[in-house]
């Protein structure tokens, strides 16, 4: 297989010798790669936006998608059918972050870049708006009381 393009992203998924890829001239597609098999199988996205960050679940098996600046983040969440799966959120998404340690399963943190604080967290087993909790603003409790928080 023969690919042209700067490589955005890359991820890989080392339970299916797989590397998936964002190449920068072909905005909403991701490519991913059998090493083994040496086929390439193409992802059709949402929407033709060039995604920012690649993030592999700690599992292995499933990877983030952040569609850069739009109000959701997609998640290929079967490495066999390579079905996305999306989630709608209240804010764009400025970053995403996974935090594997936070909690049984881990939580998946969104910041959607208010100048007062926004955050939106996603349980990462089973990530859906339903059970989505989001936190505007920032507690700095005691900061600014003199003795307080050195």
């Amino acid at each position: 297989f023969a690919l042209s393009g700067r490589i955005e992203s890359l991820a890989p998924v080392p339970q299916k010798d797989y590397a998936v890829l964002l190449v920068q001239e072909h905005p909403g597609k991701i490519f991913v790669l059998d090493l083994v098999g040496r086929q390439m199988h193409l992802i059709n996205l949402f929407s033709s936006t060039t995604s920012t960050d690649l993030l592999m679940f700690p599992d292995g098996e499933r990877i983030l998608l952040d569609p850069g600046g739009l109000e959701e983040v997609w998640f290929v969440g079967d490495m066999d059918s390579f079905q996305i799966e999306r989630i709608i959120l209240d804010a764009r998404v400025n970053e995403v972050a996974l935090l594997p340690a936070a909690g049984p399963d881990g939580k998946i943190v969104v910041n959607h870049g208010h100048a007062e604080g926004y955050l939106t967290f996603l349980d990462m087993a089973d990530p859906r708006r339903s059970t989505a909790v989001g936190i505007r603003g920032f507690l700095l409790g005691g900061m600014l009381d003199p003795g307080e928080g050195e």
